[in-house]
């Protein structure tokens, strides 16, 4: 970059318990649900996807996070600046799809978790998963699950997700709007 207009800063937060609306109808014991989060940028979908992360870990659920931007984990020293849980791997850095399935591969997750999916070789990875029985749980842009179903490159990718959760920032950010068990 050789010319800057200007910069945003986005400071990442740890919000124990933001997830304890939601957690159970993820998760039902050991027994995880692929989770699909939609809402607008900035709407706390990182933020809820790291207290997941820690509530799931802390049941004693094999967790691996691919962390492609270094949003979720925010690792520092080999250490994430936040309380994922001691059941929890983190790769960041890796691009997404690769790094899910070399998670897949190496640690032996019972659930893998990354943010903001969209990309095609993303549902390709999505599918593996889903089919080497590890559950998903990631974040998609968007404002509810019908807007969802009219963007073609999702469309069919929706089928491996078991819980739709959706965010606003209406009454702050993480606001659940919606949580259902079917996209159609």
């Amino acid at each position: 970059m050789k010319e800057v207009s200007s910069l945003n800063y986005r400071l990442a937060r740890e919000v124990i318990g933001v997830a304890d609306k939601v957690i159970n109808q993820i998760a039902d014991g050991r027994n995880v649900k692929s989770t699909l989060i939609i809402s607008p940028p900035g709407a706390g979908k990182t933020t809820m996807l790291r207290d997941i992360a820690h509530q799931l870990s802390y049941r004693g659920i094999r967790v691996s996070i691919v962390d492609e931007r270094r949003e979720i984990a925010a690792m520092n020293e080999g250490r994430s600046a936040f309380d994922l849980g001691f059941s929890t791997d983190v790769l960041e850095g890796a691009k997404k799809a690769e790094g899910m399935l070399m998670m897949l591969r190496s640690m032996s997750p019972e659930v893998i978790i990354t943010d903001e999916i969209g990309r095609g070789e993303d549902a390709e990875a999505i599918e593996k998963i889903i089919n080497s029985g590890v559950k998903i749980i990631t974040t998609v842009h968007g404002e509810n699950r019908n807007q969802l179903l009219k963007r073609r490159d999702l469309r069919e990718t929706l089928r491996y997700f078991e819980v739709f959760l959706t965010l606003s920032k209406r009454r702050g950010a993480g606001t659940v709007e919606e949580i259902y068990s079917s996209c159609q």
